[in-house]
């Protein structure tokens, strides 16, 4: 489940890892004591609307470099799907291109928790 995941973020790391989820999921990952890049409550956060832009760009990249920077410039630690967020993003899209495929084939990512609800990725430098 969803709180399986968020109870595996608790236990691990930092309180100052980042994780990069879809906004929505951005109190389960305040909820676990991590720093999220955004929350449902993001109109009061710096600089939303370049937040919300280059979020967009990291789910639909097909370019390693953006990768890069987008993890760089907002210190991203872990990245993590929920089955309903994934398939709200990527529904019919093809599964062989944007995050979801860097996220299986990119050195810098590591599968650390699955279930039948949710993954979670660490980065690497």
């Amino acid at each position: 489940s969803l709180i399986d995941g968020v109870n595996y973020l608790k236990s691990i790391g930092d309180p100052t890892d980042t994780v990069f989820a879809h906004y929505s999921l951005g109190y389960y990952i305040n909820y676990a004591g991590k720093k999220n890049v955004m929350d449902s409550y993001f109109l009061y956060a710096p600089n939303f609307k370049k937040r919300l832009y280059d979020s967009n760009r990291f789910f639909y990249s097909e370019d390693v470099v953006l990768i890069d920077k987008f993890i760089k410039d907002y210190s991203i630690d872990y990245v993590l799907f929920d089955k309903d967020t994934y398939n709200l993003l990527y529904g019919e899209k093809d599964k062989n291109r944007y995050l979801p495929f860097f996220l299986s084939n990119y050195k810098r990512f590591r599968l650390v928790f699955n279930n039948t609800e949710v993954s979670i990725w660490r980065v690497y430098p």
